[in-house]
């Protein structure tokens, strides 16, 4: 597949990690000590039959958004939304969960570069088989630059899987009380042990180190681009509980084409009771739940989350038609104010001149 103007997907693709490389920008620091982060999200609200991508960021970043989009896609256009989307009808049953990973998240996800299709087309499918009147969906991926500690974690685990540690013990060594345990055990086991023989030293001299060559390379492929801050949120709204769950069901299982054999998968855990209240407020207010943290990396963000310049079987995306154009050079600088261009986060007095 390709686009209108030739770039295949996995091309495309890779031009949105750079953009999310480039909006680590949003990070005033090499910590981001502010927490600065942005959402990113698709939605069928409740009343309509488009599906849109939608990218909430706070006022003081949307000129840096608009930048870097317009200079990583030349041919892409945002234009403000004066109200936010709702996917929920009145009394209407909702159902929400977030994804973690099944296993460690040192261990990576099936990226775009191992895949013949396009990820997103699939996650779009989901969109298209809900009624307008009653019913919404929505996929909310909040995106936090982070520290350098989840490099320097997956860095120490990469040695120790290099000394010949199982990968099983070096995933129970990231907790810190079991590796506090583990240092205690050995103190305590190094006290009561006999010396060692000169023939005990030399074979263990001698021991060949087996290591997770698999576990070792798979770890190498998470932090070979930059690891950020996720929350990954899935919602649908319906007029029964039943066919929200449903709905919720069949949107998750979009997303089992991620599963890589060695590394890692998505698992979705549902909100329910209390829990789900709170799902619903921080999903509308974009809240990060710093307990529902996913480190991802931006080839696997890149993977999840791309805008679709090429899908053409999906006739229920939005479009913006319009074109948007710069206003002149050469325009008069005084005179009555007609109005306004706005282009690429600039903005430009429209005057009638006496002139004119």
């Amino acid at each position: 597949t390709r686009s209108d103007d030739g770039k295949g997907v996995k091309e495309i693709i890779g031009l949105m990690e750079q953009w999310y490389a480039s909006m680590q920008a949003l990070s005033l620091d090499p910590t981001n000590k502010e927490k600065n982060y942005y959402s990113l999200e698709i939605a069928l609200p409740n009343g309509s039959n488009t599906i849109a991508f939608y990218c909430a960021i706070h006022k003081e970043y949307t000129d840096l958004f608009e930048k870097i989009l317009v200079g990583v896609f030349p041919e892409a256009k945002a234009s403000v939304c004066k109200e936010d989307y709702s996917i929920f009808a009145h009394n209407s049953a909702v159902s929400g969960a977030y994804a973690g990973a099944f296993t460690h998240p040192s261990l990576p996800i099936k990226t775009y570069k191992e895949m013949e299709a396009d990820p997103i087309s699939v996650i779009l499918s989901s969109f298209t088989k809900l009624k307008k009147e009653g019913e919404g969906m929505a996929l909310q991926l909040l995106i936090r630059p982070s520290s350098d500690r989840f490099v320097k974690s997956y860095t120490e685990m990469l040695n120790d899987l290099r000394k010949g540690e199982t990968l099983k013990r070096v995933i129970e060594k990231q907790d810190l009380l079991k590796e506090t345990l583990h240092i205690t055990g050995e103190i305590f086991s190094s006290m009561f042990s006999s010396a060692k023989t000169p023939e005990e030293k030399e074979a263990e001299k001698n021991k060949t180190i087996h290591t997770d060559e698999v576990a070792m390379k798979e770890i190498q492929k998470k932090l070979e681009s930059t690891i950020v801050e996720t929350n990954l949120r899935v919602i649908t709204s319906a007029e029964s509980q039943e066919r929200s769950d449903s709905m919720l069901h069949g949107l998750e299982a979009t997303f089992k084409q991620f599963t890589e054999a060695n590394g890692n998968s998505l698992i979705f855990h549902k909100a329910e009771g209390r829990s789900l209240n709170e799902f619903i407020h921080e999903y509308t207010y974009r809240l990060f739940n710093e307990s529902q943290s996913l480190p991802l990396n931006i080839t696997e963000v890149a993977t999840l989350h791309h805008y679709p310049l090429y899908v053409k079987e999906i006739g229920q995306l939005k479009n913006v038609e319009a074109q948007e154009l710069e206003a002149p050079l050469d325009l008069p600088s005084d005179g009555i104010i007609l109005g306004y261009n706005t282009y690429r986060g600039g903005k430009t007095d429209i005057h009638f001149s006496k002139m004119d």
